[in-house]
């Protein structure tokens, strides 16, 4: 279900070539569809040949409908925040949200990494 629905999706703002702009707004479609990812990582990214990015790995998500505070307690996923870390209830929306911060910064490290190599090399 959840990929039907996220399929159907059709971003109001243009993709940014880098992809940053396409994996924001799929964790923003599935919050707005109440649905938390809970293992946003770059193991969990997958692209096209056009650059689009999307999320995979749906085993750790959770769909919160009409529940007005949601809460989880010991998120399992590869990026764990701090109140998980110390076995505090936790917004799950906020965890995905800390997630991709973490994702952001791991992404932009390993593009710094492969510009210093490639600046490096000599054919």
């Amino acid at each position: 279900m959840l990929f039907a629905l996220a399929s159907r999706y059709e971003p109001a703002v243009p993709q940014s070539s880098s992809g940053a702009l396409s994996y924001q707004q799929h964790v923003a479609f599935m919050h707005f569809h109440n649905i938390a990812h809970l293992d946003i990582s770059l193991r969990n990214i997958v692209t096209n040949y056009n650059g689009s990015y999307a999320f995979i790995d749906y085993e750790m998500s959770r769909q919160f409908d009409n529940v007005s505070n949601p809460r989880v307690l010991a998120v399992r996923g590869t990026e764990i925040c701090p109140e998980a870390e110390r076995g505090e209830w936790s917004d799950p929306f906020k965890v995905d949200i800390w997630a991709l911060g973490v994702l952001i910064l791991r992404a932009s490290d390993v593009c710094s990494l492969a510009s210093s190599v490639a600046s490096r090399s000599v054919y």
